[in-house]
């Protein structure tokens, strides 16, 4: 199995669309993933007559009997959690294979199609789509699926497509152009903000662990989280400065996930404020005065939530809004950013999408982060992470797995 893992698209709004005929299936797919899939293999859970999750896997590169069915018992070993599912649909997205007989693709679908009926999720539908023409997977009927098949415009001409684009729903021509990330904000000098991080970092370099230098620093990163806009610059400047720390960047996931008393009570309890003595100046934007910190729960709570949002094993789902609002954030400052402080937002930025269930986004940001910074650790870990193919415990249910904003049909 190829090391993008399988990838489930956002739970959709509550606001259905229907899918009359197979051409809306396949301009629904590229819409929930949120990009055009190439070599992969797409499964649609169907719960009734309802779809539910929409998963991608890239296709095996291995193609004897084992690689086969170790790509299928994968393949159907993450459908099988979505509890509610009773069959299935199979888009494969090739472009090899076409002109032989029997066509390669058939190959890959016999082994996943037979082991999805064991599974009790019968494949009720499946197509085949290359760079130019699509076709119904079994279809032998000349005047329905001419070779080599329906032109892929056919698609794009679909009432569905339509009517997403129309609801301003985007396709990405790949994981990397799904990724968007923004531009530094318009009032930023971006070589006057690298410098006052630098700065704030050499100042702040050995207390940021002090427990009330740090607690005051995750109360400025609680402010750009939850504050009508961008940070200051000064503030973006020691924001970035703050995740040279490994201890505030770790706590920093905790805390856009769980809450700010979650990520400090979480720091505290595995023993990472060790620094002896506070930090130089904060910023001016910075939060003064706070009042003693009251633990509302037991050390060891902390410590088991902080451990078990970092490795994604809660089945309590992190703070969306949250999440999509820090992801905005963090992407801004990454734009912004330069060496440690950059490897530190991407990481956090490909963290968060791999949360969010979107292994594709996730696998092209560590890309960007390992390319740039080679060796970076944390990223270094986030990359055989998604190498796994293991997804958060949440994702797999659609009352705790991240709502995004992708469509539903039905």
């Amino acid at each position: 199995m190829d090391t993008t893992p399988l990838e489930p698209a956002p739970a959709p709004p509550p606001v259905p669309f229907k899918a009359r005929q197979a051409r809306d299936i396949l301009g629904y797919v590229p819409h929930a993933l949120g990009f055009v899939p190439e070599e992969s293999a797409v499964l649609l859970s169907l719960s009734g007559r309802q779809l539910g999750a929409t998963l991608r896997l890239d296709l095996p590169q291995c193609r004897d009997a084992a690689g086969l069915a170790a790509f299928a018992d994968a393949a159907v070993g993450y459908l099988r959690r979505h509890r509610a599912a009773d069959a299935s649909l199979l888009v494969i997205y090739t472009a090899h294979g076409w002109d032989s007989r029997p066509p390669a693709y058939a190959a890959l679908a016999r082994p996943l199609c037979a082991a999805l009926a064991a599974a009790g999720l019968p494949v009720r539908d499946g197509w085949v789509v290359g760079r130019r023409h699509w076709r119904g997977l079994y279809c032998t009927d000349p005047a329905c699926c001419p070779d080599p098949g329906h032109s892929i415009e056919r698609i794009a001409d679909s009432v569905l497509n339509a009517e997403l684009v129309y609801r301003g729903s985007k396709v990405a021509a790949s994981p990397e152009a799904a990724l968007c990330l923004p531009e530094p904000a318009p009032g930023w000098d971006v070589d006057r903000l690298r410098a006052a991080a630098a700065r704030f970092g050499g100042a702040f370099s050995r207390c940021w662990t002090h427990p009330e230098t740090f607690r005051r620093t995750l109360s400025c990163w609680e402010g750009a989280i939850t504050g009508p806009g961008l940070p200051g610059q000064e503030l973006a400047a020691f924001l970035l400065a703050s995740l040279g720390c490994t201890s505030v960047r770790d706590a920093l996931v905790a805390q856009i996930c769980l809450g700010q008393d979650a990520a400090y009570g979480g720091a505290l309890s595995c023993g990472l404020l060790t620094a002896p003595g506070p930090g130089g100046d904060f910023p001016g934007e910075a939060p003064s005065g706070l009042p003693p910190w009251e633990p509302a729960r037991s050390r060891q709570a902390y410590g088991r939530d902080f451990a078990r949002i970092l490795s994604g094993g809660s089945a309590s789902p992190p703070d969306w809004p949250r999440v999509d609002t820090a992801a905005r954030l963090l992407g801004t400052l990454y734009a912004a950013a330069e060496d440690s402080p950059r490897a530190a937002c991407g990481t956090v930025l490909a963290w968060l999408e791999w949360a969010r269930a979107r292994g594709s986004r996730a696998q092209s940001m560590i890309n960007a982060v390992l390319a740039e910074s080679a060796g970076y650790r944390l990223a270094v870990l986030v990359e055989g992470l998604l190498a796994t193919g293991i997804l958060p415990e949440w994702s797999f249910d659609p009352a705790t797995a991240w709502p995004g904003t992708g469509p539903r049909a039905a």
